[in-house]
């Protein structure tokens, strides 16, 4: 797997979304590679939240994604994790 430490000086990227203009900065890039079957990026937006974004096989996201989840679930039982919902 590659990861690239981006350094801080390139510029921050504007998205459209809807009618207003996200602000993202690169922090981190996975580089595709046929075992992982994605690529993914890891960025910070306006408000200092990172986003992990991947692109790639959907059979194997969505299975990551699940997998994920029930682990999230099962350390949210065992009340291993608090959840923050303010």
């Amino acid at each position: 797997m590659l990861l690239l430490n981006l350094s801080n000086d390139l510029p921050p990227t504007y998205v459209l979304l809807g009618e207003f203009y996200r602000e993202y900065k690169l922090l981190n890039l996975l580089d595709f590679t046929s075992k992982r079957k994605r690529m993914s990026v890891i960025v910070r937006d306006e408000e200092g939240i990172i986003f992990l974004m991947c692109k790639g096989a959907d059979r194997l996201a969505f299975r990551i994604c699940y997998s994920c989840l029930v682990s999230m679930v099962s350390l949210l039982a065992a009340g291993l994790v608090v959840v923050n919902d303010q």
